[in-house]
């Protein structure tokens, strides 16, 4: 790692699993019956998949959303391409405003999302599987030599 010497460009992960563990029943069934449809954020509208709003860890049992990236201008690569419900696709706004509710009701539950600021030499492992992650703004006139992370992903199924 190669970081800023200004704290900018700090990582949350939000752990999804531990959020609807935390959300009461009357909050659960506000997204009873939805599904997702996804499509590859890097060419949105091709390998389009509906897939179950909740999703079961292999490992844990333990279950979380399959609810991920969506910006807010509908212009930028997303994971997400809208909500589905009832036979019928949901508005971008709507998927906005279901995808905004859902975060805000796990992001509120205590010991959901862990911050990290990074120093040089820092190594973070997580489980992409159930934590959604995002970078805050990255000041680049507090880099010398620019800012260098190193990832590696590893498949544990």
């Amino acid at each position: 790692v190669n970081t800023t010497t200004d704290g900018s460009g700090d990582t949350s992960w939000l752990n999804l699993e531990l959020g609807w563990q935390l959300m009461t029943e009357k909050e659960k069934l506000l997204f009873e019956n939805y599904e997702i449809i996804l499509h590859d954020m890097y060419s949105p509208g091709t390998r389009i998949e509906k897939v179950p709003l909740l999703k079961t860890n292999p490992k844990t049992g333990k279950l979380s959303s399959t609810l991920n990236c969506l910006h807010l201008d509908n212009k930028k690569s997303e994971w997400v391409k809208c909500i589905h419900r009832d036979g019928k696709n949901l508005s971008f706004q709507e998927t906005y405003n279901f995808h905004k509710t859902f975060y805000e009701i796990i992001e509120g539950k205590k010991n959901t999302i862990y911050t990290h600021h990074w120093n040089n030499g820092d190594i973070i492992v997580y489980d992409n599987w159930f934590n959604v992650h995002k970078r805050e703004k990255v000041n680049d006139n507090s880099i010398s030599g620019g800012r260098l992370l190193k990832r590696l992903t590893f498949n544990f199924v």
